[in-house]
């Protein structure tokens, strides 16, 4: 819109431009009464000059509605491209809290694998018992079933 709003403003700091330095050439327009109406009558370069400002507007009407063609278009970018962002967010969103959930379950896989550690020394500690408690009660066994 902004666009818009500057070549608006440039086409009229023309169309001002070229009516002051213009003045001085054209001079005003007779006007003559015939019957109940009135006629307004231009000279030749009077005429000349009033095609070509109704050139030059039309030149400006039509550069002024193809910029407002490509500000629609922009905005129809820009619009899209906030939708895709929304959405990019959203993702991000769902992924963090996928993160949250995986390094919850790793901190809970690295807790059951510290205990699972504990249980496995305890057990090791209980098989090497009982092996050394069988040696020992079989040694003894021999030694009092010799000694009989």
């Amino acid at each position: 819109m902004n666009l818009i709003k500057r070549t608006t403003a440039i086409y009229a700091v023309f169309l001002t431009s070229v009516a002051f330095s213009q003045h001085n050439m054209i001079k005003y327009p007779s006007v003559e009464l015939k019957g109940t109406d009135t006629v307004i009558c231009f000279t030749m370069p009077q005429g000349r000059e009033l095609a070509k400002r109704n050139e030059e507007r039309k030149k400006f009407e039509e550069i002024v509605n193809l910029q407002k063609l490509e500000l629609q278009q922009m905005d129809s970018i820009v619009s899209s491209q906030q939708r895709m962002i929304e959405t990019y967010k959203s993702i991000d969103e769902k992924q963090q809290f996928i993160i949250k959930e995986v390094k919850g379950q790793v901190s809970l896989c690295d807790e059951q694998r510290v205990l699972i550690e504990k249980e496995l020394k305890k057990q090791k500690r209980y098989k090497w018992t009982a092996i050394i408690s069988g040696i020992t009660l079989n040694a003894l066994t021999i030694w009092i079933t010799q000694k009989l």
